[in-house]
């Protein structure tokens, strides 16, 4: 839990040259874009409370922090690529080469929309509860 004291202001101690209202104010404009997400903020006569506080898939995405789904996309045609070539191979070493290879990306494809898919999931279901 986040508590921000609003009355007095005071200096924030993490952000030099704010202070928590501030934070506060920048917190529900990050929270209207749906950069981030939260239980609702509890507001008393001199603090407000930030509960469940988390950056969302799209927070994620602004910060560079979640897969781009445009190279899933690349890499899944690599993958795609890789396999044409390995089935028109006549070598039997590099066919077997560009097989495998077309098999790690396609490892790598999955377990990236797998990972995409799980944090949208959570993200849902933080939104829900």
């Amino acid at each position: 839990m986040l508590k921000l004291e609003l009355r007095p202001t005071i200096a924030s101690v993490d952000i030099p040259g704010l202070d928590e209202a501030h934070i506060h104010d920048a917190l529900l404009r990050l929270e209207s874009a749906g950069l981030v997400a939260a239980n609702d903020p509890q507001e008393t006569v001199a603090h407000v409370y930030w509960s469940r506080l988390r950056v969302t898939a799209a927070g994620s995405m602004v910060l560079g922090l979640w897969p781009d789904l445009d190279q899933v996309d690349a890499v899944e045609a690599m993958q795609v690529s890789l396999a044409a070539l390995a089935e028109a191979e006549p070598d039997p070493e590099r066919q077997a080469a560009l097989r495998r290879a077309a098999g790690l990306l396609g490892s790598l494809a999955t377990s990236v929309a797998l990972k995409v898919a799980t944090g949208a999931a959570a993200d849902a279901a933080g939104e829900i509860v």
